[in-house]
C-alpha cells in the first residue's frame, strides 16, 4: 500500500490507508481471496451503513440485506 504513495505530492490518507490495512487485516484473517477485497469492501460498508437508526436508513438497510446474502454464499 505504502509503494503506491511513491511519486505523489498529495495523499487521501484515510481513502489510501487508513480504511484499506485494515479491511485487508480483515480478509486475509477470514480468507477472502484478494481479488475479491473491493466486494467485501463494498458490503462491509453496506452493513455498517445498515446500523444507522434513522429513517433514511432504509435504502441502507436493504443494501445491507444484499450484503449478508452475498456473504453467506
Amino acid at each position: 500500500m505504502l509503494d503506491a504513495f511513491e511519486g505523489k505530492d498529495q495523499v487521501d490518507i484515510v481513502e489510501a490507508f487508513s480504511y484499506p490495512l485494515p479491511v485487508t487485516a480483515i480478509c486475509k484473517v477470514l480468507g477472502v481471496p484478494r481479488e475479491d477485497e473491493p466486494r467485501f469492501h463494498g458490503w462491509a460498508d453496506a452493513l455498517a451503513s445498515s446500523l444507522d437508526p434513522r429513517p433514511a436508513a432504509t435504502v441502507r438497510r436493504r443494501r445491507s440485506r444484499r450484503a449478508r446474502t452475498w456473504a453467506r454464499t
